[in-house]
């Protein structure tokens, strides 16, 4: 047998083996075939320096923005939308209820904590900016949300999202400074 094609025995747990089988019984090719796909794609991954994890949780973001109602649209749709409603109460309504779907969701279901959902939101969103929060023990929180990218006027529609976000996790805001494309915010739990 050329070196190429030379097999390898490995072991593994039996109920993954047993999944495995049973997904490729399903797909119709022998399970041989399905793990070296899996190594195969694990490692185009590595190469491209996107963890496995990260790339399953950016789609299960991707996921669960999508059932509520969420789109994902050209930066410069996105920016000019934006600039073109800030200031509408109607619309900063909308930003903040999304925020406070998305906390929600990821707190009730998920079970994940306010700092998580933060970096979770910045990583998919980096376009705008990102979302960076630290926490006390006597539940004190500073948010900060720089999006250099968003028109100056229009950072009342990122602070009413993130104050969304806030709210399910039992925050409430104490103070909140604005410049163009940054947000401080003071808050307590």
């Amino acid at each position: 047998m050329p070196v190429a094609e030379e097999r390898k025995a490995f072991f593994a747990k039996r109920e993954l083996l047993n999944q495995l089988s049973e997904i490729a019984a399903k797909k119709g090719v022998s399970l041989y075939s399905l793990v070296n796909e899996v190594f195969a794609q694990y490692l185009r991954l590595e190469g491209q320096n996107t963890p496995l994890d990260k790339l399953l949780e950016e789609h299960k973001f991707h996921q669960v923005a999508s059932k509520l109602g969420m789109v994902y649209l050209p930066v410069l749709v996105a920016v000019t939308a934006i600039s073109k409603t800030c200031g509408d109460s109607e619309v900063l309504k909308v930003w903040r209820e999304s925020g406070e779907a998305l906390a929600k969701y990821y707190q009730s279901v998920e079970g994940r904590s306010l700092g998580e959902l933060f970096q979770l939101v910045s990583s998919t969103i980096g376009w705008l900016g990102s979302i960076e929060g630290s926490f006390n023990d006597s539940g004190g929180a500073r948010i900060i949300v720089s999006a250099p990218g968003l028109p100056g006027n229009c950072i009342d529609s990122l602070e009413a999202f993130v104050r969304g976000v806030l709210e399910p996790f039992g925050y409430q805001i104490l103070n909140s400074e604005k410049r163009s494309g940054l947000i401080i915010m003071w808050a307590k739990r």
